[in-house]
């Protein structure tokens, strides 16, 4: 059953683009394990209670609240860029759901149960799966 944003989306759709790329974002420590290895490897989700791998559709994006949300040089942030259409998915939601479930965002959002922004059932949502890095 769709939740209030997905119903909101169907009824408020303007058309659709083209597919942006997913971004996954880590460390370049464990960015160099990824591409030694070809393959993103799912971590567990204290917020599902399973393996997965988190992707960002478009780009990932974090309000600065302070020095703990800044990368330090040393961690030497990596992305890998993929296909939105050559990747499976399992879940998704519009937002780091770890933080709506750490209440990081405005009581506005956190109201709403999580589950209500769920959009993976919305028309245009890709399938359930894994995600695989394959070099070029």
């Amino acid at each position: 059953m769709p939740g209030a944003l997905s119903n909101f989306l169907m009824k408020n759709s303007i058309g659709t683009t083209g597919a942006m790329p997913v971004i996954h974002t880590t460390n370049a420590y464990a960015g160099k394990k990824i591409i030694q290895g070809d393959l993103i490897k799912p971590s567990r989700c204290d917020v599902f209670g399973e393996d997965l791998t988190y992707l960002f559709y478009g780009r990932p994006s974090y309000k600065k609240t302070g020095d703990a949300q800044i990368a330090h040089y040393w961690e030497l942030p990596a992305l890998f860029v993929m296909d939105y259409d050559k990747i499976a998915y399992k879940r998704i939601f519009p937002f780091d759901t770890g933080a709506f479930e750490g209440e990081r965002y405005p009581s506005f959002i956190n109201m709403m149960p999580l589950e209500e922004f769920e959009v993976t059932g919305a028309l245009e949502a890709p399938t359930a799966g894994q995600c695989v890095l394959r070099r070029s």
